[in-house]
C-alpha cells in the first residue's frame, strides 16, 4: 500500500490482508500508527527530507513578507532536514540563528559554528521569529506534543512571530489565538490540531493560515514518489526503471507567482466561509504546486561568508 498523508494506516486496516509493504510519500509519519512499525513481516517506509526545500522556502517567504530585518534572531526548533535548511537560508540572508534540538544534543551532535544551540526557553526569549520543525511525538525522552505551552508563548517578547509548519498539537492553539488577538504575538500556521477538522476560531483569529501546503512543490512531490519507488524496488528485488528527478519535472513558475500562492492563498475565503474537513481537503488539493527557487549555501560556504 502506497499513500500520502490523507490515509491513516492502523493495525486494523492491515489485519487479514496480504499487505507486507507500507509506504508513505511524506516526510512525517504520524498518520501511520506506531504499532504498525512493529508488526512482524511488515516493512514501513516514509520519505524524510522530501519536502525540506519547499518548507524552508515557505518559511523564508513569510520572513520576507514581514520584512524581518537582517541581523534579527531566528529561533529554529528542530534541526533535522527542514530546520537545518531553514538555518542555512536564514544565515545567508544575514540573520542570527539559534537552535534547539535535545535529541541531537543527547547523541553528541556537534552543531555548526554558524548557529548557537540553547535550551528552548532561552531560544523563545531571544528570538524575533521562532519556526518549528519537529516531529509529533507523544512519548519518549523528548515528546513534542504540547511543546509550546501557554507559558512558553508568554516567554516570547511582544511583537515576535511564531511559524508552525511541522504538525498540529505541538503548539497550544488556544493560547496562541489569545496572544495573536491581543496583538502581542504574530503567528503563521500551516498545520493544526485535529487536522483536517480545524478549529474555526483558529483560522478566523490568525490571519496567516494555510491548509498544510508548506511542502507543496512539484519537486517535493516527485522526490517523495521516487524515494518510495526506490524503497519498493529494494524491498521487492524488482528491477524496474525509475526516471530521474529532472525527467519528471514540468512546472516553470515564477518566484512572484509562488509567493502569491503562499501569502494570498487562493482558497482562504472559501475555507473561512466553511471551515469544515471537506473544505480543508479541497483547498489543500487545489493549491497549485510551487517550484523551488532558492539555492541554500553549504555550511562551508557560510563559514567563508562569516570570515
Amino acid at each position: 500500500i502506497i499513500i500520502r498523508t490523507v490515509t491513516n494506516v492502523s493495525e486494523e486496516l492491515l489485519a487479514g490482508t496480504s499487505v507486507r509493504f507500507v509506504a508513505s510519500a511524506s516526510a512525517g509519519h504520524d498518520h501511520i500508527d506506531e504499532v504498525v512499525f512493529h508488526i512482524p513481516g511488515i516493512t514501513v517506509v516514509h520519505t524524510p527530507g522530501c519536502n525540506a526545500q519547499a518548507v524552508s522556502e515557505y518559511v523564508m517567504t513569510w520572513l520576507s513578507h514581514f520584512n524581518i530585518p537582517s541581523g534579527s534572531t531566528l529561533g529554529v526548533v528542530g534541526f533535522g532536514n527542514v530546520g537545518s535548511l531553514v538555518a542555512r537560508l536564514a544565515l545567508a540572508s544575514g540573520m542570527h540563528v539559534v537552535v534547539n534540538d535535545p535529541p541531537l544534543a543527547d547523541i553528541g551532535y556537534i552543531f555548526p559554528d554558524a548557529v548557537t544551540p540553547m535550551d528552548l526557553d532561552s531560544l523563545l526569549q531571544c528570538s524575533g521569529v521562532v519556526t518549528l520543525h519537529v516531529p509529533y511525538t507523544a512519548s519518549g525522552m523528548h515528546p513534542t506534543k504540547g511543546l509550546i505551552t501557554a507559558h512558553r508563548l508568554g516567554l516570547m517578547h511582544a511583537g515576535a512571530t511564531i511559524i508552525n509548519t511541522s504538525r498540529g498539537g505541538i503548539a497550544d492553539e488556544t493560547a496562541l489565538v489569545q496572544q495573536v488577538t491581543s496583538g502581542r504575538l504574530h503567528a503563521v500556521l500551516d498545520v493544526f490540531t485535529g487536522e483536517p477538522n480545524v478549529n474555526a476560531d483558529v483560522i478566523r483569529s490568525i490571519p496567516y493560515c494555510t491548509p498544510h501546503i508548506a511542502g507543496y512543490s512539484e519537486s517535493a512531490k516527485v522526490r517523495a514518489s521516487r524515494m518510495v519507488l526506490n524503497a519498493y524496488r529494494h524491498w521487492s528485488g524488482m528491477g524496474f526503471h525509475i526516471p530521474e528527478q529532472h525527467e519528471l519535472m514540468t512546472q516553470r513558475r515564477s518566484t512572484e507567482a509562488d509567493t502569491a500562492v503562499i501569502i494570498d492563498h487562493l482558497f482562504r475565503e472559501q475555507w473561512l466561509a466553511d471551515p469544515s474537513s471537506s473544505t480543508f481537503a479541497v483547498c489543500r488539493r487545489l493549491t497549485p504546486l510551487r517550484a523551488e527557487h532558492l539555492r541554500p549555501p553549504s555550511w562551508e560556504e557560510l563559514h567563508v561568508l562569516r570570515d
